[in-house]
Parts: structure tokens; sequence; C-alpha cells
């Protein structure tokens, strides 16, 4: 059985969002439907106000600090993954809480401040292949873990990490 849930964030038009997931925690990320970087638009006018989005329901902004604070430690940890950050991790930690933030339903300041997210775009000057993908995302689904929030919203975070680094492989 699937589940969808309104979810706002950045779709460039009006009306809400929905991101809808099949099966259960560790099911096939194909199983899932969402758009790579961005939310699906759908046209449900008024649900945005009927149903909190996950934003709100993990703990709003300081809840994705945290995510992403806690997976920039495995990070800086793994010596293959590393080199492919920047000596300064901190603009990336804010950017990456930020466009998370603002996917799942938060304030809009990562497009304010950086424009539309270009999510393959900006990762294309970064050699990504299955290994570095695979590396990404044990640590993010390893920092999710650690978070305490409801096994539906871990399971539908999990399934957009796994099918948006799939979508960064460029080699």
């Amino acid at each position: 059985m699937g589940m969808c849930l309104p979810v706002t964030g950045y779709t460039g038009q009006k009306g809400s969002t929905v991101l809808c997931k099949q099966g259960g925690r560790g099911s096939n990320p194909s199983n899932s439907t969402s758009v790579l970087g961005m939310n699906t638009p759908q046209d449900n006018a008024g649900s945005q106000n009927e149903v909190a989005t996950i934003y709100e329901r993990v703990g709003g902004y300081q809840f994705f600090v945290e995510l992403v604070e806690r997976f920039y430690q495995f990070v800086e940890a793994d010596l293959s993954l590393r080199p492919l950050y920047p000596e300064d991790l901190e603009p990336g930690k804010a950017h990456l809480a930020a466009f998370l933030a603002q996917y799942w339903g938060g304030p809009h300041r990562y497009s304010l401040e950086r424009g539309h997210p270009r999510l393959r775009q900006r990762h294309m000057p970064f050699p990504i292949g299955q290994k570095e993908r695979d590396a990404w995302v044990t640590h993010m689904v390893s920092a999710l873990d650690s978070m305490e929030i409801s096994v539906d919203e871990a399971t539908l975070m999990e399934d957009y990490f796994k099918s948006t680094a799939t979508f960064m492989i460029n080699r």
C-alpha cells in the first residue's frame, strides 16, 4: 500500500506538493515518486494548510542543522569521500541544511540566497561514481538513523537521499 504526504518546498509553481512512497523502510527507491532535487508539483490547492509539512513534523530548521552536522562528522572521517569537499566545511553545511529544510517544507532560504537548486549542475565538477554515492548515502542514512523522528519521515527522507545521490553520479 502506498503513502502520499503533502510536502511544501521549492516548486516554482502555485499549489502544493505531494510526495508518494510505496512499500516500507528499505524498499526500492524506484518505487518512490519525486523529482530529484525538487518536489513534484501537484494541483492540490489548500492541502498545505490541512497537513503539517515534514519540516514541521520533525521539528523545523534545527532538525536539519543537526542532521547535517551529524552527516558531516561521518564525511570528515571518511578518507575516500573527504577529499571531494573543500577544506572549510561550514559553508557547505549551511547550504545543505537550508536546502533540505526548504525541500521538506521550510522557509525558502536556500533559493533566496543561492537561486534554483540545480543539484546535478552544482555537483558536476566533483567526480561522483557508485563508490562515492554509496559512501554519501551510508553517512546520510547513519546521520538520519541517529535522529529522533518517526519511521515514516525517516523512510521518506532515506528514499529521497538514495534516489538523489544516484542522480548525482557523473562518471
